[in-house]
């Protein structure tokens, strides 16, 4: 994985982590969730927007951090380059099921969209392509 593709995921990863931590502590606090549909805050006051009792968006904070960690490590310890690229690959294709299933709830169950999870469905579908090609 070059330097470019390495810092590129790092940067989609910080994103990823904005949007997280900025869906979790709108859900922790009870703020209104902001949003161009108007639709978010539906979406993310169900009881889909948690698994076991923890906010989605208190996992995805733990996992984009976990990705750019090992996206940053690619550049301090490039002998563990290969390894890291296979955490970002398993780590993103892990996590596409549960995007999957999240989406064909927002379209099917809810019938309503959040903009802020699709971002984070599109970032985790990025970061996988430039860590498999």
């Amino acid at each position: 994985m070059s330097s470019l593709e390495s810092i590129t995921i790092a940067l989609l990863s910080s994103t990823g982590l904005g949007i997280s931590l900025y869906l979790w502590r709108a859900l922790a606090t009870g703020r209104p969730i902001v949003c161009i549909s108007g639709t978010c805050e539906l979406v993310l006051r169900t009881r889909y927007a948690r698994i076991f009792r923890v906010y989605n968006s208190a996992i995805g904070v733990i996992f984009y951090l976990a990705l750019m960690g090992l996206a940053l490590s690619i550049s301090l310890f490039p002998g563990l380059a290969d390894l890291a690229r296979l955490g970002i690959a398993a780590a993103s294709a892990i996590s596409l099921p549960l995007f999957v299933y999240l989406t064909y709830i927002q379209l099917f169950r809810l019938r309503a969209l959040c903009e802020w999870c699709l971002a984070s469905a599109a970032i985790t579908v990025l970061i996988l392509a430039i860590a498999l090609f």
